[in-house]
Order: C-alpha cells, then structure tokens, then sequence
C-alpha cells in the first residue's frame, strides 16, 4: 500500500479486534460505502481471523497492523505517515481514538469517533478513566457518530458540538439471514409446546439471567415448553446449575455459539439462522436501565431478518427498531409474558415473510452504511453524497 501525497482526499477507517462481529462489521461496511466515493483504507489489526476481511473491505485498500500493547503506537505512525484527509475510528479509546488525535497534528486530519457503548457507564475498575476521556476528547472531535438518541444527548451534555454529531444504528447482514430463514420449515401450532429462541451472549452483565424466571412462567401456560439458547460466555456454567436447581435444564437446549452471517463471508453458516427460524418465538428481554437506553438494540435486527415473532420490552431504541413486528412485556409482570407470547402465536403465517422484507429494508448494513455517508458528507466531511 503506498502512501497518498498529502492533502489527497483519502479516509482511515479504524478499528481493532476480531472478526466475525462488531466494530469489525460496521467499519468494513463503511468502508466500502465511503470507497464507492472517495479512496479509502480500512487499518486493522493483522489477527489471523481478520484476512477474511479482504472480502468484506473491498473496494477499500486493506492495511494491517501487528496487534499488542503497541497496537495504538503502531497505528499512530501509520496514520501520520499516510496524513488522511478524514480518519474514521469505530470503537476503540486506547488503540483507536487517541492515536488518531494524537496524530491529527501532524496530519491535518479530521478525526470521527464511532462509538455503539458508552464506556464510563460499564461496570468496570476503569470506569473513572472512561470518564475522563470522555470529557477531554469528545468535544475536540471533528464528529461523532452514535447509535441512539440516548447516546446523542449523552454527547451534547459532555461537550460534543450537536451539529458534528451523526446519528446512525448499528446493523446486521439482514439480507443473508432473510434468505436463510426463508428455507427454514414454520413451527406447527401445540396447545401444550411452545419453542423459544433466544441469541445472545451469557456474560453477567446481560439480561439473560431472566430466561429462568421467564421459562418458569412459560412453562406454567405451556408444560412442554423448549427454550432454545444459541449464545456462551463465563456465566454459561452458573446458569446451567441454577436452571438444574429450579428444575429447568432439561427444558434448555445450549446450542452455543453458533456464527451468524455477517459482511464478506460468501456461504454464512446456516446453523445459527435455521435455530432461530423454526421457533415459535423469540425472546429479548431487556431492562429499562440508562445503559440499555444508551445501546442500539442489534439482537432485534437479527431477530427481525429471521421472520419469527419477536416478543421483547418498549425500552429505548427497540419499539423504534420493531414497530409492530414484535410483541412488548413488562419484565416485572410475568403474566404480560404470557400474553405477549400468546398474540405473537396467533400471528398470521405471512407475517414472517413481511417481517424479513422489514428488516432488509431498514437494519441492512446497505441501509446504514448510505446512512452514515449521506450525513458524513453534508455535515462533517465536503464530500459529495
């Protein structure tokens, strides 16, 4: 990869980790949006897993840094060495962000910060220090992009300019799930059966804790109840035995972590999709706590580019992200699961078709990614749209 002349139009899409899954999804898509018109790179670090990308990056220029306590370092001199015109960073303080501003004196560039979490609000011993970056970089970046509205006035009240702040959701790969899911066989009504799905992963700062109360209360309408758990995590082995002590494990089936298709992978496997798309219903529970209203609800993407009826909370960014495609509980009031249950059961069989075509044209990385440029090129980067 050879270096512009400076001043060159040319963006840095940043961002660290692994792929399969976010930030790796969102900036390889963005990075081939913002590619379609100007020339853009996407920098990452080199993990064995992130070769996969070449697919999903083009027609963005691929360039890889080693991973490591360096990481920031090493992408720091990369960054000053090529003097982008716009650096894009998705996610990412340490190995991201901050050496994008430290090098943005010597390279003119501007600096867009990406973030779908807001970190000083995690239960974390860095909490303080999240804080204080927060405070001091935010209001010096050239934009910000965010997920919810939440998040926006989050931003505008630790000194982000409201007119550089991007509003834009995350995603998911809608239509390949939508394609697979169309192959999966319905659920056939059973007065006594009902299958549950949920995704997600069995960490304790999740909600997931609440499928035992939730499985208890199904089970109570429904005897044969199954609840299809496609996720794991640290917290997987506690769970298990509290569902063993409450007389539920053999109700549960783990299926683990099972890949979900995402941008650049040809043939997605099917084994994630197909689970989900031959429940009877999908359960996101999700409390009404400032991080949850701060987040973008991507699970609900997921579940909506499945077709299965979708039962969750009116919390945050999710009655947006559904509409009246899903069915909406109160998680403090048992029997409004059952009832919710209950009216996403009577759903008209064409409903899975409408709610897949609803997802693509919505939750698409396509969708958000025209998104995100649109409102990058008017408001922060004179670019055309």
């Amino acid at each position: 990869m050879t270096t512009p002349p400076p001043g060159q139009r040319e963006i840095v899409v940043v961002t660290t980790g692994r792929m399969p899954g976010p930030p790796l999804d969102r900036a390889a898509a963005f990075a081939s949006r913002f590619a379609g018109a100007v020339p853009t790179a996407l920098l990452v670090p080199s993990y064995a897993a992130n070769q996969q990308l070449r697919a999903a990056a083009l027609p963005a220029a691929l360039e890889f840094v080693r991973p490591g306590r360096l990481e920031g370092v090493r992408k720091w001199n990369r960054l000053r060495k090529r003097r982008p015109a716009l650096i894009y960073c998705v996610g990412g303080w340490f190995r991201n962000v901050v050496p994008a501003i430290l090098a943005r004196p010597f390279t003119g560039s501007k600096v867009v910060a990406d973030f779908d979490e807001v970190m000083s609000h995690w239960p974390s011993k860095k909490r303080w220090l999240y804080r204080l970056l927060e405070r001091l970089v935010i209001p010096r970046l050239d934009g910000l992009a965010v997920v919810s509205a939440a998040m926006e006035a989050w931003a505008i009240e630790v000194g982000a300019d409201p007119d550089r702040i991007i509003r834009v959701p995350f995603a998911a790969d809608t239509r390949a799930i939508a394609d697979i899911a169309s192959r999966a066989n319905p659920p056939v009504p059973d007065r006594t059966s009902v299958a549950i799905g949920y995704l997600g992963s069995l960490t304790p700062h999740y909600d997931f804790w609440f499928l035992r109360d939730a499985l208890e209360t199904v089970r109570s309408r429904w005897p044969d109840a199954v609840l299809h758990l496609v996720g794991d995590g640290a917290a997987r082995t506690a769970f298990e035995q509290q569902a063993k002590a409450r007389g539920l494990h053999d109700s549960i089936r783990f299926h683990g972590f099972l890949t979900l298709p995402f941008p650049g992978i040809p043939e997605p496997p099917e084994q994630a999709v197909l689970c989900l798309a031959q429940c009877d219903a999908l359960l996101f529970p999700i409390r009404d706590t400032e991080i949850n209203r701060l987040r973008c609800p991507q699970k609900s993407y997921v579940y909506l580019a499945t077709g299965t009826p979708i039962v969750t909370c009116a919390v945050g960014e999710v009655p947006g992200a559904c509409e009246d495609f899903a069915q909406y509980f109160d998680m403090a009031d048992r029997s409004s699961l059952v009832a919710a249950l209950e009216a996403a059961m009577r759903e008209a069989p064409e409903r899975r078709e409408l709610r897949r075509e609803f997802s693509v044209g919505l939750h698409s990385w396509e969708v958000r990614s025209r998104d995100c440029w649109a409102q990058l090129s008017r408001g922060i980067f004179s670019l055309p749209s």
